[in-house]
């Protein structure tokens, strides 16, 4: 401030000198020029006066510059402020659950599928299917014999009735030499003789089960079922006879119930 003021003063001073001196004389040629000398502190201060002057006012204006920017970033800011809170309130509020008893709902907890419940009983084990079991074959039925087996092979015979329970043997008991072989079973009887080596039927005797004649007779037959087949025949005590040739059919009766069931043949004929 003091610099200021010696500026001004001396700026002054100068401007009256040059007035009084434009006033009483007129200068020639031949006079000398008056200079006005001013101290180098006076000096040095106007110039650093105008110097912090013009620093000054370039400082004012960046401070001014700064300003604008500053009020420019805040409209902005508030024109984005005014733009985000208008859309928040263009937004819909979210529904929330209705709560009528005032409590918080409760948010349902994510279900868990149940595992299925294993049986505590055990597996059933398997059932093994029984095996079929072998025929019996000492009560081999459903076989049907007729005049017609007399004389024939065995082997097919013996083969379908299966394992006899009992075989007899004896050696030329015939009269033409030939030998005898019987099988025996639990509900029939082949009788056999044999020549050659070769086993031939000449004697079947049914005693129950399910071997029967080709009409169905067997054992447990009634006497007038057997009739009403064959007729009559021949009585020979509880014995019927049917005779076929050199065959014949031999029905032995209990009272009046079939109890055996004979076709024979003559070995020796």
């Amino acid at each position: 401030m003091k610099r200021s003021i010696a500026i001004i003063a001396a700026v002054s001073l100068l401007c009256t000198a040059a007035v009084s001196c434009g006033k009483d004389e007129t200068p020639d040629s031949s006079s000398e020029q008056i200079v006005l000398e001013l101290p180098e502190t006076e000096i040095e201060a106007a110039t650093d006066a105008g110097e912090t002057a013009e620093t000054t006012t370039e400082e004012a204006e960046k401070t001014t510059e700064k300003a604008e920017k500053t009020k420019a970033a805040e409209t902005t800011a508030a024109e984005t402020t005014e733009t985000t809170t208008t859309a928040a309130a263009e937004e819909p509020a979210a529904e929330e659950p209705e709560d009528t008893d005032g409590e918080q709902p409760e948010t349902p907890a994510e279900e868990t599928p149940e595992e299925p419940q294993q049986s505590a009983e055990p597996d059933p084990e398997p059932v093994q299917e029984p095996e079929p079991a072998e025929p019996d074959n000492n009560t081999q039925t459903g076989m049907a014999f007729s005049y017609d087996t007399l004389g024939s092979n065995a082997g097919m015979v013996i083969e379908a009735l299966g394992q006899p329970k009992d075989t007899l043997t004896a050696a030329g008991c015939f009269t033409n030499g030939a030998d005898e072989k019987d099988y025996i079973y639990d509900d029939i009887e082949i009788k056999c003789y044999v020549i050659g080596g070769v086993e031939y039927i000449y004697n079947i005797v049914i005693k129950g089960g399910d071997y029967a004649t080709p009409e169905g007779i067997r054992p447990g037959s009634s006497r007038s079922e057997a009739e009403a087949v064959y007729g009559s025949g021949e009585t020979y005590g509880d014995m019927v006879v049917y005779f076929n040739g050199d065959k014949e059919l031999d029905i032995t009766y209990s009272g009046d119930t079939a109890v055996t069931v004979e076709y024979y043949m003559n070995p020796n004929a």
